[in-house]
């Protein structure tokens, strides 16, 4: 179950990757990242109920699945952006800014930038998992006498 969850959200996380691969798309970057993390609460909390039904932990789970899947999806995310076409569409949105400046700002530190990146992105997505599974597996119970008779006074 932990596989399935984990490979949906590896999907979700890397999805925006793809958009900056052409200089029109480039753009809607930041709207993608936005609905990865829409999508990324609903999935967490969909997780939390699916292991609140099996009583089972969710704190770990949870924290493992968003560290990992995010940490990757942002290695994803990474590599496309290292791409030459991808270098290109970085160019086209950088008006007025000297193409050497602008290629040395993105391979300044590569190795440091992406470890740094991905890190704080799966660290992030980690602690949003734990509590969006926190809050998809809360159970509310109602009191026994309520489903029988409707009124917990008789």
């Amino acid at each position: 179950m932990l596989w399935t969850y984990g490979f949906l959200l590896l999907l979700i996380f890397s999805a925006p990757a793809p958009l900056v691969l052409s200089s029109a798309t480039y753009r809607l970057l930041t709207l993608g990242h936005f609905f990865v993390f829409l999508m990324s609460v609903i999935i967490f909390v969909l997780l939390g109920r699916s292991l609140a039904k099996r009583h089972r932990r969710f704190v770990l789970p949870t924290f493992l699945v968003g560290l990992v899947t995010a940490f990757s999806g942002a290695l994803v995310y990474q590599y496309l952006l290292r791409l030459p076409i991808a270098q290109a569409a970085f160019m086209s949105q950088l008006h007025g800014v000297p193409r050497e400046a602008a290629m040395t700002m993105l391979h300044l530190h590569v190795t440091a930038n992406i470890v740094l990146i991905s890190l704080m992105g799966g660290v992030f997505y980690g602690i949003l998992g734990v509590f969006a599974a926190w809050w998809g597996g809360r159970i509310v119970r109602r009191h026994p006498t309520e489903e029988i008779t409707g009124d917990p006074s008789t």
